[in-house]
């Protein structure tokens, strides 16, 4: 393998320059500033929950044992694990007294709003991509291996945000990527329709479709601002 004009052997020389291939090109700019004053937003909502009152019960309650099963058992099998090791398998035969220490857990980090490091961290692996020249470090595209406990938790706060955005009306019905039952082709259907019926000729040379707010647009801090919670994951990353 090359770096720059000269070849590299080891594990560890390569493993360096990976390293640094992708430290430089998802290198964040962070405005210190800005920083500070969306973790200060983020600590303040957490003393303070809108959405029950400081009592967290209801959508910023705990999650059930049912509530923990049914992500169980729709977990897809034969992935490969994190940094941690565990597997899906290991999660889908935990025993019933396994599985209460993990709700405890989960629940422990919804409450407290800590997102536990394991679950941060990743192995990544690169993966060759097609066609380009494998002695670059440039040619290979990071693969994240996260924790599967974590994204155990994720799968069971997205489906209680979804269910918050969904029930409240909180995402706008143009909206068509990334909702159950919806698709982009639903958005083209109804504009062909709508174009057809009022008669309002040609349709457009250009359509754009966007399939997810982007952060400060309006739904996104309609969502934020009304859905109780969302500083979990936030407040951990940010």
């Amino acid at each position: 393998m090359l770096k720059g004009d000269r070849l590299i052997v080891t594990d560890r020389d390569k493993a360096e320059a990976f390293v640094q291939e992708y430290a430089r090109v998802s290198k964040q700019v962070r405005i210190p500033k800005l920083d500070r004053d969306t973790k200060r937003q983020l600590r303040e909502e957490h003393r303070s929950c809108r959405g029950c009152g400081d009592r967290r019960e209801g959508a910023c309650g705990p999650f059930s044992l049912q509530d923990l099963v049914r992500e169980l058992s729709g977990l897809q099998l034969k992935k490969t694990p994190g940094p941690d090791g565990i597997s899906n398998e290991m999660l889908r035969h935990l025993g019933p007294v396994a599985r209460k220490v993990l709700l405890t857990i989960i629940n422990m980090s919804w409450r407290t709003a800590e997102v536990p490091r394991q679950w941060r961290q990743a192995t990544v692996v690169p993966i060759p991509k097609a066609g380009k020249d494998k002695r670059l470090t440039a040619s290979y595209r990071p693969i994240a291996l996260t924790s599967h406990v974590g994204k155990l938790a994720e799968r069971l706060i997205k489906r209680r945000l979804t269910f918050l955005a969904e029930s409240r009306g909180l995402v706008p019905p143009e909206q068509v990527g990334f909702r159950a039952g919806r698709s982009v082709e639903d958005s083209i259907g109804r504009l062909v329709q709508q174009v057809k019926t009022d008669g309002i000729g040609p349709s457009p040379d250009v359509q754009t479709h966007q399939k997810a707010p982007p952060p400060r647009s309006t739904s996104w801090s309609r969502m934020t601002s009304r859905a109780p919670m969302t500083w979990w994951t936030i407040a951990s990353y940010v």
